[in-house]
């Protein structure tokens, strides 16, 4: 399944979705995106997204908006790049069902088939790792 990104087009009665940007995130034949979470942006120049499916991963959302009187002719653009793969899709504890991030969006819960949940928690440089799977 592919991890997409929409921005609606104007701001005009009756005014539609458009995709921006698309990425494969999780395979089909491993069945796909299971879930997507934004994390909560505290000041960084990029948003963050997490996906899981066939494994979990982090992705960076670099949206390039408009501004002005550009705001109505311009469509934003927007770039998708993976930071981390946080479970490979071989993983035992495959497939990644739900994934939601805290409040502050330093930590990341996940749970995966047949395993109790498991939370990433945020460091340095976008390094995360897992706290916890308990």
């Amino acid at each position: 399944g592919r991890l997409a990104i929409w921005v609606k087009e104007a701001r005009a009665p009756g005014s539609k979705f458009k995709e921006i940007a698309s990425i494969e995130a999780h395979s089909l034949e491993q069945g796909g995106v299971k879930d997507v979470a934004w994390c909560p942006n505290l000041s960084r120049p990029y948003e963050i997204v997490a996906t899981c499916g066939a494994g979990a991963a982090l992705w960076k959302v670099e949206l390039s908006l408009p501004t002005g009187s550009e705001r109505r002719e311009h469509t934003p653009t927007c770039q998708l790049q993976l930071l981390k793969e946080l479970i490979p899709p071989a993983n035992e504890c495959c497939p990644v069902w739900r994934c939601g991030w805290s409040l502050t969006g330093t930590a990341l819960a996940l749970a995966p088939e047949g395993a109790e949940v498991m939370v990433w928690k945020a460091a340095v440089a976008m390094s995360h790792s897992m706290v916890t799977a308990s």
